[in-house]
C-alpha cells in the first residue's frame, strides 16, 4: 500500500508511514467492536470535527486489551495513546496502523468516517 507524501508532513508522519509499510499486515475495520466478539488486543480510533478548522479532525487513539485472571471475569484495559489531538484525517489512520503494526496488534477498529477520509 503506497501512501502519498505531503509537502509539509510532520516527521513523525513519514516515520509512521515507513514503519507501517515495513511491518506486519494490520486489518482496519470501519466499525466499533462488539463486546465478546472482538480481538483481545486492538487499537480503537475515534474522530470528531475540529470546530475552528475544517482541514483537521480531533483524533483519539486507544489501545484496548482484555485481561483475565484465573477465576475472575475478563476486564478491559484502555490506554489512551492520543487524546483529541488535531491532525489531518489521513494521518489518524496512518498513525494508528503504524502503532498496531509495531506492537503486533492485528486489528484497528475505526469510526466509519475515519476510513472514508483516510
Amino acid at each position: 500500500m503506497a501512501l502519498a507524501r505531503f509537502p509539509c508532513e510532520p516527521a513523525w508522519f513519514g516515520r509512521a508511514r515507513d514503519e507501517m509499510n515495513a511491518s506486519m499486515e494490520v486489518k482496519v475495520l470501519n466499525m466499533q467492536p462488539s463486546p465478546g466478539s472482538s480481538e483481545p488486543d486492538y487499537v480503537r480510533v475515534h474522530t470528531e470535527p475540529e470546530p475552528f478548522d475544517d482541514t483537521v479532525v480531533l483524533a483519539t487513539i486507544e489501545r484496548v486489551t482484555d485481561r483475565a485472571k484465573p477465576g475472575e471475569a475478563v476486564t478491559q484495559r484502555v490506554k489512551t495513546l492520543v487524546a483529541r489531538q488535531p491532525m489531518p484525517a489521513d494521518a489518524v489512520l496512518t498513525l494508528a496502523m503504524s502503532y498496531a503494526a509495531r506492537k503486533h496488534i492485528p486489528v484497528v477498529y475505526a469510526d466509519a468516517d475515519v476510513g472514508a477520509a483516510a
